[in-house]
């Protein structure tokens, strides 16, 4: 009796592990990147074409307002309703508060512009503005978003690793998220993970909610890059475009030096942080009295200081994946 107890249970328990198991590749198919590009920009200089909606973000007028609130959300952000000539178009305002508690949210448009930079158009257009008199930085909404949490991102990988069902495109994607993500110093991917699909049902990455950073004094040895890009098959795998158009921004000029004018062109930041805020220019003249205000936002954030060393070390990764795999490997056809 005894043993026929045991073998209903290890039945049992089987027939879980097998549910269970189910559930998971469900879960990891839900997740797996079937494009290498989500295209919500338009890449380059395209960008900040008349016709884009970063065009529109920046000129359109606002139509309505109303707070968003959503699960795990911040509290003051909105949801605004715009139009530009016969555009029409949704974005959500993370504004700036009177206790400079959230400076960070002025990142958003440092990833915007990084990711336009780069070509990955895998980040909405986000455009500093001032939204019923609060400065902050409009970003355009998306349809068809859906979010993993950490756990599932973990769970997922795992499954795509021991199952060996895994593809060039996916892990492509996610390597280049990661380069984006390593650039821009942001701890908080893994909790925010977002999949756009598109109208054929194809599931891409998309860059939203970049507005948190690792502190500088934890981003300063060597073992960084490797932490967040193990040398292996599967993270060696790299997207060719993108990391040769960093190798070749990196050497024509100085990364943080370019990011810097794009924002200096296309981003009305001085204005809407500074000049128009007299709370921030207040606050900016006491604690960085010796940054001009124009540079004051950039700075703040740490970005600018950071980005040409994380650039430098993500390339000294990229050459040990070269000489250990090769170049079929890492960068495919």
């Amino acid at each position: 009796v005894m043993r026929w107890r045991w073998r209903r249970i290890a039945v049992r328990a089987g027939m879980g592990g097998v549910l269970v198991w189910f559930l998971l590749v469900l879960e990891f198919r839900s997740t797996l990147p079937t494009a290498a590009t989500s295209a919500v920009n338009a890449g380059g200089a395209g960008c900040f074409d008349a016709r884009s909606a970063w065009h529109a973000l920046r000129h359109g007028a606002v139509d309505r307002v109303e707070p968003f609130a959503a699960e795990g959300a911040t509290s003051g952000k909105l949801k605004v309703w715009l139009a530009a000539g016969n555009t029409s178009l949704q974005a959500l305002f993370k504004p700036l508060d009177a206790s400079f508690s959230n400076l960070y949210t002025f990142q958003e448009v440092l990833a915007f512009h990084l990711d336009c930079l780069l070509h990955l158009r895998s980040t909405p257009p986000a455009v500093s503005r001032v939204v019923n008199g609060v400065p902050g930085v409009l970003i355009l909404w998306l349809p068809n978003l859906y979010h993993r949490g950490s756990l599932f991102v973990y769970l997922s990988e795992l499954i795509a690793v021991l199952s060996q069902a895994d593809t060039a495109v996916a892990q492509r994607a996610r390597s280049a998220q990661r380069l984006f993500d390593y650039l821009l110093a942001n701890w908080d991917r893994k909790g925010n993970t977002f999949y756009l699909t598109d109208s054929e049902g194809k599931r891409s990455l998309v860059n939203i909610d970049n507005n948190h950073r690792f502190r500088p004094e934890n981003l300063n040895s060597d073992r960084e890059v490797f932490s967040l890009f193990p040398v292996s098959a599967p993270s060696c795998r790299l997207p060719r475009d993108t990391t040769q158009r960093l190798l070749a921004l990196q050497a024509n000029q100085r990364l943080s030096t370019q990011l810097y004018h794009s924002v200096l062109e296309h981003d009305d930041y001085a204005a809407v942080w500074s000049t128009g805020s007299a709370m921030f220019a207040v606050w900016s003249r006491e604690h960085m009295p010796h940054v001009k205000l124009s540079e004051r936002v950039l700075w703040i954030t740490g970005t600018l200081e950071e980005l040409d060393r994380l650039a430098a070390r993500y390339t000294v990764f990229a050459s040990h994946c070269l000489q250990i795999f090769g170049v079929q490997h890492v960068y495919g056809h």
